[in-house]
């Protein structure tokens, strides 16, 4: 699959965000107290989530938590970087899929190591806010994930990996 075609598919599988409850802000995980690496398997909402955070669950349509992992476990997907837009106004969907696309892409090298078109192991999709999560929460971040180029599951960091 060429570039092109893969940040496509990833344009087109732009997830979104939004919070239901307090799920958003819960992190039942354990935590290493120097590194902050996921130890221990728990619920992890969406608005805690941190660089380095591996994944199991739902990134795709409005999500308020997943399932934080330790990163040498089978895992979905891993957030390797995290930033708030900074328009005023909600710019909308297709403005912020804009936005975390060119973003995550220029992210990737730094993160893992290798070029995003040279990686046969990791794709990238990202987590964008909902109007609603815009304008009730105050919720600006967008979440740059990487995820399996090519398999089910990812097992071990990306982070620096090269592959």
């Amino acid at each position: 699959m060429t570039a092109l075609r893969r940040i496509a598919l990833a344009a087109f599988l732009a997830l979104v965000l939004s919070a239901c409850g307090n799920e958003g802000e819960t992190d039942d995980t354990q935590r290493d107290a120097e590194t902050g690496e996921i130890t221990e398997s728990g619920q992890l909402g969406a608005f805690v989530l941190s660089v380095g955070d591996c994944l199991r669950g739902n990134t795709v349509g409005e999500v308020s938590g997943f399932e934080g992992v330790p990163c040498a476990e089978e895992h979905e997907s891993e957030v390797y970087h995290l930033f708030n837009s900074t328009s005023v106004v909600f710019p909308g969907e297709e403005a912020l899929t804009e936005l975390a696309g060119e973003t995550c892409l220029a992210e990737f090298t730094d993160y893992v190591g290798i070029e995003y078109a040279a990686s046969m192991t990791y794709d990238i999709s990202w987590l964008i806010p909902t109007e609603d999560s815009w304008e009730l929460g105050d919720d600006r971040e967008i979440v740059c994930l990487l995820t399996p180029f090519e398999a089910d599951t990812l097992v071990g960091s990306g982070k620096g990996a090269a592959t």
